[in-house]
């Protein structure tokens, strides 16, 4: 198409380049996910979520939908989450719990079955909240 100076040829090229170059830059920096003592944060093509406080988290379990056609089920691990970015998107939260049954998603199972990602998150979240329960009775004492 491009030889015989058709544009559409162009437009297609121009499709896949812009395409292959989002594959590259996943293969470059991979989505990642920071867990804390005090919560979380999730990067995806170098861009940042809000960072979730542990204090905020709640309800986190996998979420699954059938991709079209029939490809299979993809699965996320979904979270309720009360801090203050919520009231920044209250439309979004809304449709995200109408859809899943949670305000909030993560982006990416990082490698990790949604099962395996969720009980990770839970575990990491209930030794940092115990942790930091202690350290606060401690500095009380």
């Amino acid at each position: 198409m491009i030889v015989t100076g058709d544009r559409s040829g162009w437009l297609g090229a121009l499709f896949f380049g812009l395409c292959l170059a989002v594959f590259v830059v996943q293969l470059v920096s991979p989505s990642e996910l920071l867990l804390t003592a005090r919560g979380m944060q999730t990067t995806t093509l170098y861009r940042r979520s809000p960072f979730y406080e542990w204090r905020y988290c709640s309800n986190f379990h996998v979420w699954s939908f059938q991709t079209p056609p029939a490809r299979g089920w993809r699965r996320f691990v979904v979270f309720d989450y009360a801090g203050p970015e919520i009231a920044k998107r209250p439309r979004l939260a809304s449709k995200s719990r109408f859809l899943s049954g949670a305000n909030s998603v993560l982006p990416d199972t990082c490698g990790l079955t949604g099962e395996e990602l969720c009980r990770l998150i839970v575990d990491y979240q209930r030794a940092a909240m115990a942790a930091g329960t202690s350290a606060v009775a401690a500095d009380a004492d």
